[in-house]
């Protein structure tokens, strides 16, 4: 009995989690644009103050004491109290492209493109500019998931029971094997390295984006979002 459900685990479990993993991937990169267009992006513009002034005094003393709420939690109400307090268009940014809520819905996406450009016509035209990503990262992207999907399915095959002799002998084989196995690094480095840079491009944008907004008076934040994180 152990010994089938280690083999369970080692032949079944692997693929699984693999194929879990794939469809965060892809729903990540379909995300807003075309699907999702509400709950996954890499960077998102709200209403709020890119510098709130926050203190605890927004809260009642007893409050914090009898529910014993850290100082930290108190400010983050705080902080989201007065976020909501402010009204304005809601962007979200992905690889192929971002939408706009202006209004409750009212929600317009720009078509899906590998080289897409935002569109921020409903900010202000104090706004900073909000830069498109690297031309090449959804294409990076794009290869990362096809030789993730490729490797995924090639690998997954010789453990199908009634999958044919012939073709789990040529599958097993080294050369199959290694080259299977490639397939699988390489689409991990291209998407764990485009991932990294989209990162570091989105975060500073994002600084310069809050910093900017901040001396121009425009109540707009601008986040990276679960595209990259899991909140």
């Amino acid at each position: 009995m152990l010994a089938n459900i280690s083999k369970l685990l080692t032949v079944q479990l692997s693929p699984l989690l693999a194929l879990v993993s794939t469809f965060l991937i892809l729903f990540t990169f379909l995300g807003p644009v075309p699907i999702a267009s509400e709950s996954v992006a890499l960077v998102t513009i709200v209403p709020g103050n890119a510098q709130p002034q926050l203190n605890t005094r927004s809260l009642p003393e007893n409050f914090i004491r009898r529910r014993k709420v850290p100082r930290a939690a108190a400010l983050a109400i705080v902080e989201r109290a007065e976020s909501k307090a402010i009204s304005g268009p809601t962007l979200r940014f992905g690889f192929l492209g971002s939408c706009i809520k202006s209004a409750p819905g009212d929600e317009g996406c720009t078509p899906p493109s590998l080289s897409p450009v935002y569109d921020t016509s409903a900010l202000p035209k104090s706004t900073p500019f909000v830069q498109s990503p690297p031309q090449t990262s959804s294409d990076w992207m794009l290869l990362s998931l096809i030789f993730l999907n490729v490797f995924l399915l090639l690998g997954t095959l010789p453990t199908v029971p009634f999958m044919p002799k012939a073709v789990t002998n040529i599958l097993n084989k080294p050369f199959a094997i290694r080259t299977v196995a490639w397939l699988g690094i390489i689409g991990w480095l291209a998407g764990i390295t485009t991932t990294v840079v989209l990162r570091v491009s989105f975060g500073n944008s994002c600084d310069k984006f809050n910093s900017q907004a901040a001396m121009a008076g425009v109540k707009l934040v601008a986040n990276v979002s679960n595209g990259f994180t899991s909140e």
